[in-house]
């Protein structure tokens, strides 16, 4: 089913048009998305660690503190857990950004481009609608 839905907008707006848009939303989308997925799960192994970290909180002789166990979660949470939120917000929002141009320049191509092609005077359907009946002034 995706792939007649593919081949039927390729109809309308071009094939070769439709897979360099295609391609290049890929490629946009590849190279947020995996650096995002290793970014998470580093995060989630730092997240272990502090997590691991409190079981070791004065258990024996030698052990750390709960002090020393504060300042490592702040250490945590300003180095590892903000520059995350950050990226992660940042890249999803450019992820965002270029998929709704992606989704818009189909909806235009489908909606104006297949009424008034790009091809100039030869191409445009404007003389059907000058030569009908149904003008704004013939209502």
């Amino acid at each position: 089913e995706i792939g007649d839905a593919y081949e039927a907008v390729a109809k309308f707006i071009g094939k070769e048009r439709l897979n360099r848009a295609s391609m290049e939303m890929l490629l946009v989308t590849v190279n947020i998305q995996v650096p995002l997925g290793y970014l998470g799960i580093a995060y989630l192994r730092y997240a272990q660690e502090r997590q691991n970290a409190l079981l070791t909180v004065g258990s024996h002789e030698g052990a750390m503190s709960a002090h020393s166990y504060v300042r490592r979660v702040r250490h945590w949470v300003l180095i590892i857990c903000l520059p995350y939120v950050a990226q992660r917000a940042l890249m999803s929002s450019v992820h965002s950004h270029a998929f709704g141009r992606f989704r818009h320049w189909t909806e235009r191509s489908l909606r104006l481009h297949s009424f008034f092609p790009e091809e100039g005077d030869g191409g445009t359907l404007l003389k059907a609608v000058a030569q009908s009946n149904f003008t704004v002034e013939q209502y």
